[in-house]
């Protein structure tokens, strides 16, 4: 997922104002990993587990019931697929104030767009750039 600073939402800013503060009395917040439309993702620590994972809530203080489906939806599709390329969904809650939260693991590394800017654009493994075989 790429994250970007949306103008008129918080910026880095967003993840020094909520460095140390907990969330749903589980979560201390360590940091503002990126920014997307509707969230924001932190590097958390889960304080029962003493473990760092990411979490992603959504950014604006109101917002409506569709938002929130939405969210929710997002969490639970992630949390069923199950495969080593993808990202687990760990933990979904509401916190305080009624901010809804999902946390996932937390893969250290460089965002993709990160790293298309250090080596430009990726190229296909060589079987991909096959056309693939029409069925018999």
């Amino acid at each position: 997922m790429h994250f970007r600073h949306v103008p008129g939402r918080p910026g880095k800013s967003a993840g020094r104002r909520w460095a140390g503060a907990s969330i749903d009395r589980k979560y201390q917040v360590l940091g503002l990993l990126g920014l997307g439309g509707m969230g924001a993702v932190y590097r958390v620590k889960h304080l029962g587990l003493d473990k760092v994972v990411a979490l992603k809530t959504l950014i604006s203080k109101t917002f409506s019931m569709e938002a929130w489906q939405r969210f929710e939806r997002e969490a639970r599709a992630i949390a069923r697929l199950d495969h080593a390329n993808i990202i687990k969904v760990l933990d979904f809650g509401i916190a305080e104030n009624n901010l809804p939260y999902y946390t996932m693991e937390l893969v250290p590394g460089e965002s993709l767009a990160d790293r298309l800017r250090r080596t430009g654009p990726l190229s296909l493994p060589h079987d991909a750039k096959r056309p693939a075989e029409a069925p018999a």
